[in-house]
Parts: structure tokens; sequence; C-alpha cells
């Protein structure tokens, strides 16, 4: 199955005119793909920003990418840098 592009997923109407509601699969589909992106360039990955924190083995700064899609299927979201919720 083809990854949906950003445009696909969040486009405002549909080529008819209507109202687009993005589909929560095509969502998915495109949170892997990044996530798979940021794993293949080193960044890791964390379920949540708590375990993002705890993890003192990366340094302050260092790219980090919450799950996008977690094990309980909730959609979850990309995270800022290690360390820059510690500051928040």
């Amino acid at each position: 199955m083809a990854i949906p592009t950003v445009d696909d997923v969040w486009a405002d109407f549909n080529p008819d005119g209507s109202v687009h509601e993005p589909v929560k699969q095509d969502i998915r589909r495109l949170l892997r793909f990044i996530q798979a992106i940021g794993e293949t360039n080193g960044m890791k990955t964390y379920p949540n920003a708590t375990a993002m924190n705890a993890d003192t083995t990366q340094p302050d700064g260092q790219a980090a990418l919450r799950a996008a899609v977690q094990e309980s299927g909730q959609l979850g979201a990309s995270a800022p840098a290690r360390g820059a919720l510690k500051n928040a």
C-alpha cells in the first residue's frame, strides 16, 4: 500500500468539493513512515515523553521521536529534542 502524502491526509477538501475528513489509517501510515525515516537516520524512539526524559544515555539536544503509533493503536506525536521538555 502506498504511503499517503501530507497533502493527501490533511487536504481541506475532496476532489468533489466536499469537506475532507482524514482517515485514521492514513494518518497512522504517514506517521509510521516518518518514524521509520527518523530511526533510519539514527533517532531513538520512545513510547512517551517520560521514557524519553528518563533515558540519561542520550545527550541533551539529541533528536528523538515519541512513537507515532503506540502499542494501544493510539496516535502519538513527534516530540522535541531530548532534554527540551526538562526545561519547559
